[in-house]
């Protein structure tokens, strides 16, 4: 991707060597071009071939067949780079399962301490209950007092 990337930017490092075949048929001329430049990640030089078939019509039509290098790999390439994105998806489908076992904890937790705090809610609401249930037998209890004194 990089290569690719770096091939569509525009670099003043950048040198085209063109050669012209002589090779012409009827209304299509192929031309052979050498691109010759620096890649930015690691200031080596690299050098690619690219081959382009120019088809020359009336009224100065040009149509391009190009095919790159990146698009054209190695099989060694593509089997690298495979492998590498399946140690990579390997690592991070392992790190994805560790992820969620950590938040299904996290959630169990916080439903425990959920549970927990409703408890506590009932707990109090039932001592209030309870108190105010005391003090109402407390006051009939003293206005029965009251009332039989008199």
């Amino acid at each position: 991707l990089n290569s690719e990337k770096s091939m569509h930017r525009k670099s003043p490092e950048l040198v085209n060597e063109i050669s012209y075949e002589n090779t012409e048929w009827p209304g299509q001329r192929s031309r052979n071009f050498q691109i010759i430049s620096s890649h930015p990640d690691n200031q080596s030089v690299y050098s690619t071939t690219e081959n382009y078939n120019i088809m020359e019509h009336r009224h100065n039509d040009m149509h391009y067949e190009c095919m790159t290098p990146c698009q054209v790999t190695s099989d060694s390439d593509k089997e690298k780079t495979i492998a590498f994105l399946l140690k990579e998806l390997d690592l991070l489908r392992t790190s994805n399962k560790k992820l969620q076992q950590k938040l299904a904890e996290e959630d169990k937790e916080q439903r425990k301490l959920k549970f927990k705090l409703e408890l506590q809610e009932k707990e109090t609401e039932a001592k209030i209950a309870e108190n105010t249930a005391g003090i109402l037998r407390y006051r009939y209890l003293i206005s029965l007092i009251h009332f039989t004194q008199m």
